[in-house]
């Protein structure tokens, strides 16, 4: 699976906490939503950090409250790194991809190079489990079990492809929840889900979880938070690495 793991200057404290300043500090609250990612501030672009940036989200195009086209990559001038959907009936399409939807809009399967996805959702339309088959080696399976408490969050992960993870959402700094207003889910960071994880923003694999989380197996996450609540950066550490995504909004 991709993970996306960036060198950092430095290693920190191995702790989680948030700090009330931004990278951008937007105090306009224009309403905008999407289908199922959150109904707040419209998403503007996610960026890690440094001279040369790494755009996960950019240049969205919307209609209406769906996003139908963003950017990813690190040059926002080539339009080959832009990915579009469009509907038909109950099925999604993204550039050459085909995906299947249920009546709540969340894939359920999808056809990606060759490969088959499945998807499965609570009743609160999260993700509890994928799914990946090769029709060509019908022995070939990874998948991914996604747990969840009562509040909506995730507390652990059961992927067949990596290391089961526990998500913790408070510390010694962080003593209530992150409120994760923008619904941002960092599906490879988490090991959840790896090349088509960008497929997330167009509201396509299900809702967010309620919180943002501190630590996610042995990786810390320190979030900061505009005046309004939403995050605008997130310094992530492991064992061996630092970076830190941006987030900006309309």
């Amino acid at each position: 699976m991709k993970k996306f793991r960036f060198l950092g200057i430095c290693l920190l404290a191995m702790t989680a906490c948030v700090n009330f300043s931004s990278c951008s500090d937007d105090d306009d609250d224009r309403q905008g939503s999407t289908p199922s990612i959150n109904q707040g501030r419209r998403l503007k672009a996610i960026y890690t950090d440094g001279n040369y940036p790494y755009y996960y989200f950019a240049n969205a195009q919307w209609d209406g409250n769906k996003i139908i086209s963003f950017m990813d990559g690190e040059d926002l001038s080539d339009e080959s790194n832009r990915m579009s959907i469009t509907y038909s009936g109950e099925s999604a399409y993204i550039n050459r991809y085909t995906i299947e939807l249920n009546d709540k809009g969340f894939a359920t399967k999808a056809y990606f190079g060759g490969y088959e996805y499945q998807y499965s959702y609570n009743e609160n339309g999260q993700m509890t489990h994928w799914e990946c088959q090769d029709p060509d080696y019908p022995n070939y399976n990874e998948c991914c079990n996604i747990f969840y408490d009562g509040n909506g969050d995730i507390t652990r992960i059961y992927p067949s492809y990596g290391d089961n993870k526990t998500f913790v959402y408070v510390n010694d700094s962080v003593t209530s929840p992150i409120e994760n207003k923008g619904g941002i889910m960092l599906l490879s960071d988490w090991n959840i889900m790896g090349d088509w994880e960008y497929y997330y923003w167009f509201g396509i694999y299900g809702k967010a979880t309620k919180h943002l989380p501190v630590k996610v197996g042995d990786d810390t996450y320190n979030w900061t938070l505009d005046k309004k609540g939403y995050p605008t950066s997130c310094k992530v550490e492991t064992d061996e690495y630092v970076w830190t995504y941006c987030f900006e909004w309309e």
